[in-house]
């Protein structure tokens, strides 16, 4: 794979994609396609709203703006109430829903759910009753590696057309298949190099079409912008994108981006002959910037949250296109400051605050290649359902779909939306929403 970071030069013409008001700008020999927009003036037209789709360098760029093309009757919107709550894993399994990492729903209706508490998939009937149990903590067959005697979140989980299920297992360096119903099939360990070594500690993304396992691993080598002193500072580690073939092997890797901000403090006492103690604190960095990935289908997603872009990968890692806006970055306010020093214990942070607020929250691909970002939520917002913004697989901006008050989407279906909510409590319930999309003009 190649990461094909693009060039600024238009090397040749924009494809124009139909539109409600579709419109071609033409300005000297640089084809632009304006997509449901309103363009104005001769040359160069300025563009109110809706998308430009250029080719930089032979990659797609497409810039969005505006109020998206959905017509005000046809946005997404989820049902009002859940189709399906599961609040436990059944009263008489004695166990509780903990640390849900992911939720995939099956063919026939039935969901399997990712306990990371207990290291376990459980697998729900359509109503929602616990019919069978999977893996478990420990080091035997079928088992998820536990770490410090501890159950570890199972970071993802995927279901092929035939309802198998493949789930990672970070600390353990494999992926465990199972069956629709809950029985262990086979492990397939992650592994690198010509002597096949052991792959620990990769972070899962997803899974593509033809079997492919997406996961990143950190460099620990900052981002070349990011240069913290001897006594330390601000740190970002490089994180690496890569795929495993569906035999575990690693395939190739699909490029290195920026990982996560935090702040690093180092006191050493070391003499000159490396004699001493040293003592490394890290601590969260106000409003950081962070990576994010998604993986489904036939795309991968990348975005880094300094800027509202999202880059679009195929199976084969070139770069297919780039995602932009809409959006302009919003300002920290005094406000927010103020909420984010009270979240962190009253504590004033080691780095200081940013002028801009992150460009997003999160993202995901649904099941038909759509990309959702979610706009970014910072202490002192006024609390509420989160927004989502959704764009069409081309890129093209569409709209926003607003989510229930915390409630995380894990799995986004053509007709559902499946996830985990938190009560008043803490408590962790898996909900089901209908997913209902209208096209009225």
């Amino acid at each position: 794979m190649n990461s094909g970071a693009p060039g600024s030069r238009v090397t040749s013409p924009a494809r124009v994609r139909p539109g409600p008001l579709g419109a071609v700008v033409v300005a000297g020999l640089v084809a632009v396609a304006a997509v449901g927009c309103r363009a104005e003036g001769g040359g160069g037209g300025a563009v109110e709203q809706g998308s430009i789709v250029r080719d930089s360098a032979g990659i797609q760029v497409v810039e969005n703006r505006g109020a998206g093309l959905w017509a005000p009757g046809g946005r997404w919107r989820l049902s009002d109430q859940p189709l399906l709550e599961i609040g436990s894993a059944g009263e008489d399994s004695g166990t509780a829903l903990f640390r849900v990492s992911d939720a995939v729903r099956l063919s026939n209706g039935r969901i399997v759910v990712a306990n990371g508490g207990t290291s376990e998939l459980l697998f729900f009937s359509p109503e929602g009753e616990l019919l069978a149990k999977g893996g478990g903590a420990g080091g035997g067959p079928g088992e998820f590696a536990s770490l410090m005697g501890l159950g570890r979140s199972i970071i993802a989980i995927a279901n092929t057309p035939g309802d198998t299920i493949r789930a990672d297992d970070r600390v353990g360096g494999k992926i465990l298949v199972f069956s629709p119903t809950g029985d262990f099939v086979r492990s397939v360990p992650l592994s690198e190099g010509p002597k096949g070594e052991r792959v620990h500690f990769a972070s899962g993304v997803g899974w593509l079409d033809d079997g492919s396992y997406l996961a990143t691993t950190a460099l620990f080598g900052n981002a070349p912008d990011v240069r913290p002193g001897p006594e330390g500072g601000l740190v970002r580690d490089r994180v690496a994108l890569r795929r495993f073939a569906p035999d575990g092997t690693l395939a190739d890797t699909v490029g290195t981006f920026s990982g996560n901000e935090s702040h690093r403090s180092i006191q050493s006492s070391l003499d000159k002959t490396g004699s001493g103690t040293m003592r490394i604190r890290n601590a969260p960095v106000p409003f950081a910037r962070t990576f994010h990935a998604a993986a489904g289908g036939k795309t991968v997603a990348v975005g880094v949250t300094d800027r509202m872009e999202v880059r679009a990968y195929g199976p084969d890692g070139a770069l297919l296109r780039i995602v932009r806006g809409p959006g302009t970055p919003r300002t920290v306010d005094a406000a927010q400051r103020e909420a984010w020093i009270n979240a962190n214990g009253g504590r004033e942070p080691a780095a200081p605050f940013p002028a801009t607020l992150p460009a997003f929250q999160s993202l995901a691909l649904d099941a038909e290649g759509h990309l959702w970002v979610e706009t970014f939520q910072a202490p002192g917002d006024p609390p509420g359902p989160s927004r989502w913004k959704v764009f069409d697989p081309e890129g093209h901006y569409l709209g926003d779909v607003t989510m229930p008050e915390r409630f995380q989407p894990l799995e986004i279906g053509g007709d559902y939306v499946l996830g985990l909510w938190k009560d008043d409590l803490d408590v962790e319930h898996v909900r089901l929403y209908a997913l209902r999309k209208k096209f009225e003009v």
